[in-house]
Parts: structure tokens; C-alpha cells; sequence
């Protein structure tokens, strides 16, 4: 599902002027062969927006409230530090601003993560016109549309989906009947991307083990690596430290799980190619659960989690300190693989050893493409129903969106993921295939209850019981399917 330009081209763009404010043609001059000077006109490589250039909005204040845990720095940060990032969304906010003139009031929301979703709620149930927009995450927000807190923003004013800079596929893929859209993804925030899965490896710890670092980038190059190859290697890289006969911290192994709700597995079951629904003649989703290849699938994952003696098992539980361990060893050097979403570069920023970028495997060599699962924390924008100043907040969206396609997410992924973070130039280009391929499905996305037991098998309890444990969940996963389609349906 791509949402926006080829990476390739992303790259090519930042030369040409990417923090422009403008789609007007760049002028430069250059010495004739007589001594002279001419101008030379670029055209802008990026697609103009479609809003009217005499937009004004009188100074109106739009209000955007957003839970306080970091996500301003996705939104809307208070001033310029230096950081790349930072001063990219900071000058955004800046230029759209002036251009609409309009302001922007960021109401942060202090509170536990699950408690985010009840203050939302909350706020709109109250019918206030408090808020204009809220700043919100997949997991907690995707299936409330049920109860109709949400506009449809489909037909809204001055949002053009068929922009790049809108991830429209993966909108269609949230949306119960294909068409509607109840929330804003895609390069308006760079926490949509962020939330691709990746695989990180220790070039210096394979190469230990005879491995070349160089042989596993063209293995993905090549259309090799695959769950069969990564078993192969991973199955070779151990080393007993500590010398106590067991497998644990501080070791050098092929990669460490954690126990219970870790989210790994699901996303080595979509970048298998695998889903829990697909869409009817219709365009409603349809609940498709079980097959053969997402059994076998799921043996596979618990295999190499269960049965590899070079695996380490950092805990029993999904805690703070068990994935502190996990991201800890591998920045230590002691594991060789890392399963993460790609916005954990970050982490790896001061790590000694040199690590490369890898998508997540496939099924087999004869799947056409690798597929990046995109983590249920998905950042999105929602306009809720009780909005009061729908017109100027749709133009402050498809402005922000607009304006982030051209000056943030330049940056974002040429200057922060391929320059500030990767290693070596081979990563920049494994991340281009990992921009081009997210996925998801409806059912992932509503949190229909398929991916949780998954989860529980392949890091807990090393039983596929998978089939089982589905059918007994088909049933409440209909009924919740049914009520978001109704709830569609009774929308005026």
C-alpha cells in the first residue's frame, strides 16, 4: 500500500530544496559562456496542494488536543533546538499558520496511555465544540467510530485524498466500506512511518560467526530472505560468556523474545503475507481467519522462538524491564537480530558495534514482495463530531499534510533515517523498500481479537493452537464487525 512518491524519489527531492515553503519554480543563475548571467528555472518536483491561495481564516484559533507523551515533538514543537526533526515540524507549523492565517492551540493531555481514550471520549460526548481536531493512536481509537464520535471526512472541504502526501490505501484498509474516512493518515505526522516494522542485525556479531554483513543485504536484494533463511543463520550464532551452560543475558545470541504480549509475532505473520480479512464484492471487510500458511505460519514463528538453542528469553512477561533487556542486549552487542518498528534507529544512535536495516522475511522466495507490517500505534488526526470549525480545521489538515510532504518528511527519511541514524548507504536503500510496502488489514486494525492469542503461542506457550482458539473468537469477532457496519450505515 503506498501512500506516497517512491522513496527513491524522496531523495532525489531534498536536493531541491525540500524545506521549500512553496511550489513556485526555483530560480537560480549560472555564469553564460560570454560572462553574462542567466537564470535557470527548476520546477518544483512536489504535486501543489488544491487550496484556494487566498485562504484566510481571520486569525481563528484551532485547537488540537493530544496526549503528552512526546507526541508534540510530532505536531508541534514549542521552538527551534537544532534538531533536524524538531525544527522541520517547528517551521511546518510556522509557514501554515502564515499561509491560512490561522493559529494552532495544543492542548496536551496528561494521564496513563489507557486513560487517553476515555478523556477523548469524554470531551466529545460533552458536545462542547472544545476541540477542533485530536492528535490519536490506531489501537484505542480505530473502532470508535461506533458510537459516532467521529466526522466522516470523505467528502470534508479542502481535503484532496488523492494527494500523496494522504495514505489513502491504508485509509481504505481502516475504513469499514472502503470509502469512508473517519481518520487522517500519511505524512501529516512522521509517526504514521514510524511505526513500520524492520529488522535490525549486528554486522560485527555475524561477522564473527563467518557471516558476511554485505551477503545479508543482497539476500534481501535477491528475494532470499526468507523465515527459512533467517533460521538457517540465526541457528549457527551462539557463544556461552558467562560459561554456565545456559542460555541467557549477556551472551552472544541470534536474537532474544519476551513472554506474553509481546507484539513481535504478528508482524512476522503479515510480513508472511498473511491476513485476518479481506473485502467482499461489496467493499465490506470479510473475516477470513484460518488457513493452511497462517498455520504453518505460526508453527514457523514458534520453532524459532522455542527451539533454537540460541535464543535468549528475557521474561515470562511483556514489562518495562523485560524490552528494556531485550533493546539493551542488542545495543550491548550481544544479539545479532532485533525485531522493531523502524522509529527505534533512534536507540541505537551511540551503539558501538555497526548495525544494518532489514525488512521483517517473508513466507518464501516466491512471495512477490517483503511486507512491513504498520504497528497497531499508528499516529493519526481525527476530527470529532462535535467541531464547531470544521471548514478551517479540513484546511489546516490538508496544509499540514501538504506542507509535510515537502519540508518534514524529506528530512524525516532522507536526513534523520538515512543520514543521522543508518550506518552504512545499503540501509538507506533496504529502507526504500520497507517505505514502499506497509500493511495491515481491517481486522488488525480494529483490534478484532485474531492477533492477541498469536502472541501468547509463539512467546509463551510454544502450542499452536491457533486454529482453536480462533473459532472460539469468530463470533465475538462478527458481532464486532456488525456493529461497525451498522454504525456506518446509520450515519446521515
Amino acid at each position: 500500500m503506498k501512500h506516497t512518491k517512491t522513496a527513491a524519489l524522496l531523495l532525489a527531492l531534498l536536493l531541491l530544496s525540500a524545506c521549500s515553503d512553496t511550489d513556485k519554480p526555483v530560480v537560480e543563475t549560472a555564469d553564460s559562456a560570454a560572462g553574462t548571467e542567466t537564470e535557470v528555472v527548476t520546477e518544483s518536483p512536489y504535486e501543489p496542494d488544491s487550496l484556494p491561495d487566498d485562504l484566510d481564516f481571520g486569525g481563528q484559533v484551532v485547537r488540537i488536543g493530544y496526549y503528552e507523551g512526546g507526541q508534540m515533538n510530532h505536531i508541534g514543537p514549542d521552538s527551534e533546538t537544532g534538531d533536524l526533526l524538531n525544527d522541520a515540524v517547528y517551521m511546518r507549523n510556522v509557514r501554515v499558520k502564515e499561509r491560512l492565517n490561522v493559529d494552532i492551540e495544543l492542548v496536551p493531555h496528561s494521564c496513563e496511555w489507557p486513560d487517553y481514550r476515555q478523556i477523548v471520549l469524554n470531551a466529545i460526548t460533552a458536545n462542547t465544540g472544545e476541540y477542533d481536531a485530536w492528535y490519536l493512536w490506531q489501537y484505542d481509537f480505530a473502532n470508535s467510530i461506533v458510537d459516532n464520535y467521529w466526522l466522516d471526512l470523505q467528502d470534508a472541504p479542502y481535503l484532496d485524498f488523492t494527494k500523496p502526501w494522504w495514505a489513502t490505501d491504508y485509509m481504505e484498509e481502516m475504513s469499514v466500506d472502503g470509502q469512508s474516512k473517519f481518520f487522517l493518515l500519511g505524512d501529516i505526522s512522521y509517526g504514521f512511518f514510524n511505526n513500520a516494522d524492520c529488522v535490525f542485525f549486528n554486522k560485527n556479531l555475524v561477522s564473527q560467526f563467518d557471516i558476511d554483513p554485505d551477503s545479508v543485504y543482497q539476500m534481501v536484494l535477491d528475494g532470499k530472505w526468507t523465515l527459512t533463511s533467517l533460521r538457517e543463520i540465526a541457528k549457527n550464532i551462539y557463544t556461552d560468556v558467562n560459561g554456565n551452560s545456559q542460555v541467557d543475558v549477556g551472551d552472544k545470541v541470534a536474537f532474544g523474545i519476551i513472554g506474553g504480549n509481546c507484539a513481535v509475532p504478528e508482524h512476522f505473520v503479515f510480513a508472511a503475507g498473511n491476513r485476518f480479512s479481506y473485502r467482499g464484492n461489496d467493499g465490506y471487510p470479510v473475516l477470513d481467519p484460518i488457513n493452511d500458511k497462517i498455520v504453518d505460519t505460526i508453527d514457523t514463528i514458534i520453532d524459532l522462538f522455542h527451539t533454537l538453542p540460541t535464543v535468549v528469553r528475557y521474561s515470562e512477561e511483556d514489562t518495562g524491564e523485560a524490552n528494556d533487556l531485550w533493546r539493551g542486549d542488542f545495543a550491548a552487542g550481544n544479539s545479532a537480530f532485533h525485531f522493531e518498528q523502524i522509529g527505534y534507529m533512534s536507540h541505537w544512535r551511540d551503539m558501538e558495534d555497526e548495525y544494518g536495516v532489514i525488512p521483517f522475511p517473508k513466507y518464501d522466495e516466491a512471495q512477490e514482495t517483503y511486507l512491513s507490517l504498520i504497528h497497531n500505534v499508528a499516529y493519526m488526526y481525527g476530527i470529532p463530531t462535535d467541531c464547531q470549525n470544521v471548514e478551517v480545521t479540513c484546511a489546516l489538515m490538508e496544509a499540514l499534510a501538504s506542507e509535510s510532504h515537502r519540508s518534514v518528511m524529506p528530512v524525516y527519511y532522507s536526513q534523520v533515517l538515512k543520514d543521522k541514524y543508518a550506518r552504512d548507504t545499503m540501509s538507506g536503500q533496504i529502507i526504500d523498500i520497507i517505505h514502499d510496502n506497509p500493511v495491515a488489514d481491517f481486522a488488525y486494525i480494529m483490534g478484532l481479537g485474531f492477533h492477541g492469542p498469536i502472541r501468547y503461542m509463539c512467546n509463551s506457550t510454544g502450542k499452536n493452537t491457533y486454529a482453536s482458539e480462533t473459532e472460539k473468537n469468530m463470533k465475538k469477532a462478527q458481532k464486532q464487525l456488525d456493529q461497525l457496519i451498522e454504525a456506518v450505515e446509520s450515519i446521515d
